[in-house]
């Protein structure tokens, strides 16, 4: 299969029941480089490790702006270059709030998207401006979830903790 559809290519994901978790091991690699841009040079991967799959659970074990149709066929999907390679999502990380707000480079700001969570729904917005486009849609409703189960998990000891655990590790190191 040299070419695929995007239709093809949603309903090939549709029938993986693991196309949601595949490329969360890659994720593990690919956050050291956000935390890089937070200011943490090294981190444990262990560490990295658990930020990635709280920040994960908090958003549903799956891409932010996930939603799919009665047949469960996603309205999310990745690049177009990875359609006929990968039967999955492959992520990217991506800010909820860009960088001219100076908001952008703090951990709680990361979150795991597809390609067209971050090129086209949220097109270099700040998720408020995504969830004013939105209106009251099915994604409106998942993204208004995720913000909720963010916020909790943020407040939560755990979260602190692990927070609090990275800070003393980095200023260890200088």
């Amino acid at each position: 299969m040299s070419k695929m559809t995007l239709k093809e290519h949603r309903e090939r994901l549709a029938k993986n029941k693991d196309k949601t978790d595949i490329d969360l091991p890659r994720c593990y690699k690919t956050f050291r480089t956000q935390l890089k841009a937070c200011g943490y040079q090294r981190v444990p991967f262990a560490i990295v490790k658990e930020i990635v799959n709280m920040l994960w659970e908090a958003q549903g074990r799956k891409p932010f702006f996930y939603t799919e149709n009665k047949n469960g066929v996603p309205y999310v999907w990745s690049r177009k270059t990875d359609w006929v390679k990968y039967d999955y999502f492959r992520y990217e990380w991506d800010h909820l709030f860009f960088l001219s707000e100076n908001k952008s480079n703090y951990i709680e700001n990361f979150a795991l998207m597809t390609s067209r969570g971050s090129q086209q729904i949220q097109a270099s917005m700040n998720i408020d401006e995504v969830l004013d486009t939105l209106g009251q849609s099915k994604t409106s409703h998942v993204v208004y979830e995720n913000l909720r189960k963010r916020q909790i998990l943020f407040k939560s000891d755990k979260w602190l903790n692990l927070i609090d655990s990275i800070r003393k590790y980095h200023t260890s190191l200088k």
